[in-house]
């Protein structure tokens, strides 16, 4: 599956619009198409843009020239990650799911849905493997990031492999089409866990 728009996003609008005190409209669905950008608790800015039915591109932007570029199929089951750093890819974050559901059949998260994803992954200097999602969804409730109200269902996912346990907390945005990460864990004996609150979101005119 080819997304010719993957590179699309522009960063330096995103970094300037974030630090804006002039703030438009609180995005909706229909923004999307041009791109929306989010600020993290913890000064990280991501963008997301649609790329398809399914399919949208999410850019995470850590400073300091660290980059992540990834694709969610429903803005929130991964298809593809890689991490960048003064835009040279870090082969070793480079990694595609392949999903043994057609993505087109793959349910959004909705209010109660419990949806359990079989997937190989494919990292591109190791073996492939196989894994479990397990994603399970709460009810729909009111959240406010910065002064834009949303509709948001909390839920997680629990990705299951040989090489262990993450977990996944996320919050989707239906009106949006995205999950925005609220917390991530590993599981076991080197367990790490972190929690995220957002404080901005902007669309792109």
């Amino acid at each position: 599956m080819a997304f010719p728009h993957l590179q699309r996003p522009a960063l330096l609008p995103l970094l300037l619009l974030l630090s804006s005190p002039a703030i438009a409209a609180c995005p909706t669905g229909a923004d999307m198409a041009n791109g929306i950008g989010v600020r993290r608790d913890d000064a990280v800015s991501l963008y997301f843009f649609t790329l398809d039915d399914v399919a949208v591109s999410q850019t995470l932007d850590f400073g300091n020239g660290l980059l992540a570029k990834n694709v969610l199929y429903h803005g929130t089951y991964p298809f593809a990650l890689k991490m960048e750093q003064d835009t040279v890819e870090d082969e070793a974050s480079n990694m595609l799911f392949i999903y043994e559901k057609d993505p087109s059949e793959m349910a959004p998260p909705a209010p109660g849905l419990v949806q359990v994803l079989r997937t190989y992954v494919r990292p591109k200097l190791d073996p492939e493997y196989p894994e479990t999602q397990t994603a399970t969804w709460g009810e729909l409730t009111d959240v406010a990031i910065g002064t834009c109200t949303y509709q948001a269902i909390f839920g997680s996912v629990d990705y299951a492999s040989d090489a262990g346990l993450l977990n996944e907390g996320l919050m989707y945005l239906p009106e949006l089409g995205i999950s925005l990460q609220t917390s991530y864990a590993v599981v076991g004996d080197a367990s790490q866990s972190y929690v995220y609150g957002y404080t901005e979101i902007v669309n792109f005119e």
